[in-house]
């Protein structure tokens, strides 16, 4: 069927997904804040959508907002709003749909679109939780860089070990302190964009940090724990997995954090224009050559998920850093098995003028106010 001929697919923006995973049974209370950025972001899958699909929002956006966006480009697909947490009450329920397209699956997003008529049917499994995993992702890295020898990949002892208590956990971090590591992360083995992770530094954890772990602990029952690396730069490669164990590779692009570790922006173009020399060529001495590489790692992931059963778009978050004096690739820092802000950016990247570099960031209002404008409309 050709695409203008296809059934819509129905997009819904959830960005609690993981934190609902995380929290591992019903009863998950997002944050006022986390919920004031669904509704502020809930049209943000049009960007991944196609004109004949459908996005579900709170809140239509406006006539003029829309039309800015078209008039540069922009397909625009049709808006159904909602007013509660019950689908099935709205007219478009009954149409059919060729597909379901939450920002990320959990047994919340499969409940709420599940009176939905699709021709795939919400997707959830206690193993397409694990996919969430960190242990999972770190499990992931070691068999890959066990069948690598490029030089400039990391080697395993980069790789998180994953500690189901608080013994484990201090015995790892002392391990690896004795190995002469400086700086260590450890990490809640379910978040995303530096959430529930704790740096240290050479010597034991201080008591509130060793608080940190038990409450964690309690919450998810794991944590990761992994040598901090001397960052230089982000990158997230993005696939979709097509059928249980075949991945189709969308692309690449480069993201930035804050200090601690949570997603600020990606480029759209342009992802190496402001690196020296050394960054620009590496690994390869050609950035190009980074995409068979990268397809190559993809379909390595989408091996490891055969047995979830997982179908839809996946997102990994990688990092070269410096390893005393030679930059490493390190390809595996976690596995996201949804949509990712990468993933609209490189959506994004059409539209975009391909001699032009573009950047596209996550500002809050007092960001925006202290750089002197009175509002975004500014």
């Amino acid at each position: 069927m050709s695409r203008e001929n296809r059934l819509p697919a129905a997009y819904w923006f959830n960005p609690n997904c993981e934190n609902q995973i995380a929290y591992g049974r019903p009863g998950y209370t997002p944050t006022r804040l986390t919920r004031e950025l669904a509704i502020d972001l809930a049209s943000l899958p049009m960007f991944l959508s196609a004109p004949e699909d459908l996005v579900l929002v709170p809140r239509r956006p406006s006539p003029g907002f829309l039309d800015k966006l078209g008039k540069v480009g922009f397909p625009i697909p049709e808006f159904v709003e909602y007013s509660s947490g019950d689908l099935s009450t709205l007219e478009f329920a009954t149409r059919p749909l060729s597909a379901l397209q939450p920002w990320g699956w959990s047994p919340e997003s499969a409940a709420f679109l599940e009176p939905l008529h699709s021709l795939i049917q919400p997707l959830w499994n206690d193993r397409i939780r694990q996919l969430y995993s960190k242990v999972w992702s770190a499990d992931l890295l070691a068999t890959f860089l066990r069948q690598r020898k490029e030089e400039w990949l990391c080697d395993e002892s980069t790789v998180g070990v994953g500690c189901a208590n608080l013994e484990e956990a201090t015995r790892q971090i002392a391990r690896l302190h004795s190995d002469g590591v400086a700086e260590l992360l450890v990490k809640g083995v379910f978040g995303s964009s530096g959430q529930n992770q704790l740096r240290l530094s050479t010597g034991q954890p201080r008591p509130e940090q060793i608080g940190w772990l038990r409450n964690i602990l309690e919450e998810q029952g794991c944590v990761v724990v992994e040598p901090r690396l001397d960052k230089r730069l982000d990158l997230s490669i993005h696939l979709d997995i097509v059928e249980p164990g075949r991945a189709e590779m969308i692309g690449w692009t480069r993201f930035l954090t804050d200090r601690r570790g949570q997603y600020r922006g990606a480029f759209v173009r342009g992802a190496l224009e402001d690196l020296g020399p050394e960054l620009r060529e590496f690994p390869c001495g050609n950035p190009n050559r980074l995409q068979p590489f990268f397809r190559e790692l993809a379909d390595h992931v989408a091996d490891g998920m055969t047995a979830s059963g997982y179908i839809g778009p996946v997102g990994i978050d990688a990092l070269i850093y410096r390893a005393a004096d030679p930059l490493r690739l390190k390809p595996i820092v976690e596995i996201n098995p949804r949509f990712t802000m990468g993933r609209v950016a490189l959506e994004m990247e059409r539209r975009v003028h391909p001699e032009r570099t573009a950047l596209w960031l996550t500002l809050s209002d007092r960001e925006i106010r202290s750089a002197g404008f009175p509002d975004i409309g500014s």
